[in-house]
């Protein structure tokens, strides 16, 4: 007489099966946790642009937007202040180079100057995360605007335009 119940054999199928799906699901669900994570490192160099900016515009001030390449870390700074720190990236993020008008820079400091209207120069980042991704990013420097673009190719496209029209003036 056979009993209803399942076999060891079942029992490993059934759970090497339930392996395999968590594992794929966690590798989903990383790769998007991480694109979530760029973006808002993104959103967090916009808004410390911005607030640099804002500041710069409510006092009528010239401001430097201090950018440390080594450290990962964005400063507000005036001539007779101590530099306010706006924001350090997340570990495991970096700015792997910056574009400004000293030209390409890929450690050391950016400083961008904001006038007292809230403009500055157009300046470009290239943001390196985990796992060796990497961001490219634009900001305006009339509006501050944040143009994130797809590849490395089209930041160069980008940032070549930008010193031609320099150039021209």
């Amino acid at each position: 007489m056979r009993r209803a119940a399942f076999t060891l054999m079942e029992l490993v199928a059934c759970l090497l099966l339930m392996a395999i799906l968590s594992l794929a699901a966690v590798v989903l669900l990383r790769g998007a946790g991480q694109t979530a994570r760029f973006e808002d490192v993104v959103q967090q160099f916009a808004s410390a642009d911005s607030m640099c900016r804002d500041y710069s515009r409510r006092f009528g001030r010239d401001v430097e937007f201090v950018i440390d390449l080594d450290a990962g870390t964005l400063f507000r700074h005036e001539s007779d202040a101590v530099p306010a720190r706006l924001y350090t990236l997340p570990r495991g993020f970096g700015i792997a180079g910056a574009w400004g008008l000293e030209g390409q820079v890929e450690q050391g400091t950016v400083r961008v100057q904001v006038n007292s209207g809230g403009r500055a120069i157009t300046y470009g980042l290239a943001l390196s995360g985990p796992e060796g991704r990497k961001r490219w990013i634009l900001v305006a420097g009339l509006t501050g605007s944040v143009v994130e673009c797809g590849s490395e190719d089209e930041w160069q496209t980008m940032l070549g335009d930008l010193e031609t029209v320099i150039a021209s003036r």
